[in-house]
């Protein structure tokens, strides 16, 4: 970075030193105190931005995807927008043409440094010189918004940032500048031969390009959404950029939580591919949850749905009867233990209900992403309907136990299983379940063959399931009484095929 009297390293730079600044009309160079300087220790740094430049001697720089740049058109953009082919600024003002960009981990310290110059909506006394380009220090980095749109290259922000699929388009749209590798997050100029460098060592540390690969899915892994479900949200939906530390950090917090209770299973996310999902299948000898990083980056699909989707891969595992081929658990049912079983392990008391009701939302949010046409129900096991799930979803927290439509047993339905005359008055019927003494009580809903007025019906109050008739019936006489309309306790009807039952009266 540029000092007075020539350059230092910039995580050298205390508080109170001199650096070199600029304003955005001038050439000329002056000093400014710095008043913030402050950086991260040696490590991974995610997500971090490697530009290659230079007429005639090849230089370079890292930084992360926000840093601000002045390009030769004299306005600014960021270095997650920078492509091959478009120029920055040197410090006489040339245009210093850009040869590479690319994404990946750079393994060092990350340093900033701010003047102490006042911000007045305007960079002059902001630009410093680093790696031999013109850039903006941390106070016009975090400030980069309130820059008049006359000052940015992209006022309506709609430049795609490295590292998406718009990005890839845009780069390979530029054909007489800049192509794209194929198998890595890395983006040359197009007299460039080959694919360019995949890791590139530093004085202060190593940046590795990101692989474009993603990992392997094996064949019947159990996976939160069908192929297609998962490109219509892919298709739907938005997702935030890969710079965004939010997803990571929601994945973390998931994980870790998720993990204290399934200490055997092994939580990943894969950060690389953009089809949102997520699996869970047995490799090495280890139970995996595999996250899609489409998924995690998913707009308005945060913390709380994003830990039930990955709860759901626990379910596929422990969820129990009913289960697939393979063994795992039906997707209803993965659902169900991850509303029902895993909220209930997680979120206590008072704070509970906010955190479930936030995960149903998101859910309900992602399911209606779906094209209605890959809604589901061709299998209540593999395939229940969107429908079906919103049901399991919403009643599992409370104790819902698996409907029909999703795998669940078919709750009974009432069956007439005796009626006998206990005099010449009474009748007493007794069925398989408790009967709802609104409709037990209906004179209306028994009927005799050979024809009997029923005067009155009431429900035993000693058994639920017995419902007793007063009646006028001939000595010695064969009937038979059908039940029709009544609902049990359960709220099922009658079953047609055991409605009717014969009994003879007593002398």
């Amino acid at each position: 970075m540029a000092v007075p009297g020539g350059y230092a390293e910039i995580y050298t730079i205390p508080v109170g030193a001199k650096v070199l600044t600029r304003g955005v009309d001038e050439t000329d160079w002056s000093e400014s105190l710095v008043k913030f300087s402050m950086g991260t220790g040696d490590g991974p740094q995610a997500f971090m931005v490697y530009i290659g430049f230079g007429n005639n001697v090849a230089k370079d720089l890292i930084c992360t995807q926000e840093q601000p740049f002045l390009l030769s058109n004299g306005k600014f953009t960021t270095a997650g927008k920078l492509t091959p082919g478009m120029e920055l600024v040197d410090k006489d003002g040339k245009p210093v043409e850009i040869r590479s960009a690319s994404l990946g981990t750079y393994t060092g310290a990350v340093h900033h440094i701010a003047t102490a110059n006042l911000w007045k909506d305007s960079p002059d006394g902001h630009l410093i010189l680093t790696g031999g380009v013109v850039a903006g220090d941390f106070d016009m980095q975090i400030k980069f918004g309130s820059l008049p749109n006359s000052l940015k290259n992209d006022p309506e922000n709609v430049h795609p940032l490295i590292g998406t699929k718009a990005y890839d388009t845009a780069v390979s749209g530029i054909s007489n500048l800049a192509k794209p590798s194929n198998t890595h997050f890395e983006f040359v100029h197009k007299q460039t031969k080959g694919d360019g460098e995949v890791s590139k060592k530093l004085g202060s540390g190593s940046f590795k390009t990101y692989s474009r690969i993603t990992s392997v899915v094996p064949h019947g892994a159990q996976a939160l959404l069908t192929q297609k479900q998962a490109e219509d949200i892919l298709k739907n939906g938005r997702q935030v950029p890969f710079s965004d530390p939010t997803p990571k950090y929601f994945f973390d917090i998931a994980s870790a939580q998720l993990s204290g209770f399934y200490k055997d299973i092994v939580f990943y996310l894969d950060v690389f591919d953009v089809l949102p999902n997520v699996y869970a299948f047995e490799a090495y000898g280890k139970k995996i949850v595999q996250v899609s990083g489409g998924l995690a980056r998913l707009i308005d699909f945060n913390f709380e749905g994003l830990l039930m989707a990955m709860a759901h891969g626990v379910g596929c595992f422990y969820g129990g009867e009913p289960k697939i081929s393979g063994g795992y658990s039906a997707v209803g049912q993965a659902d169900r233990f991850a509303f029902g079983k895993v909220t209930s392990m997680l979120w206590l008391g008072d704070p509970a209900f906010g955190y479930i009701n936030a995960s149903i939302l998101q859910w309900m949010a992602l399911f209606k992403l779906i094209d209605k046409d890959n809604w589901g129900g061709t299998n209540p096991l593999t395939d229940p309907s969107i429908d079906c799930r919103e049901l399991v979803i919403q009643s599992a927290p409370f104790g819902g136990g698996l409907p029909p439509c999703a795998g669940g047993t078919p709750p009974k339905l009432i069956q007439l299983q005796v009626a006998q005359a206990l005099t010449l008055d009474k009748v007493e019927l007794i069925f398989n379940v408790a009967i709802d003494p609104s409709t037990a009580d209906k004179v209306s809903n028994y009927i005799f063959s050979p024809d009997v007025k029923v005067l009155e019906a009431k429900r035993s109050t000693e058994k639920d399931f017995v419902v007793e008739l007063s009646v006028k019936l001939e000595a010695e006489n064969s009937y038979e009484v059908t039940a029709k309309n009544l609902k049990s306790a359960l709220g099922t009807g009658m079953d047609p095929a055991h409605s009717t039952a014969g009994f003879v009266a007593p002398e």
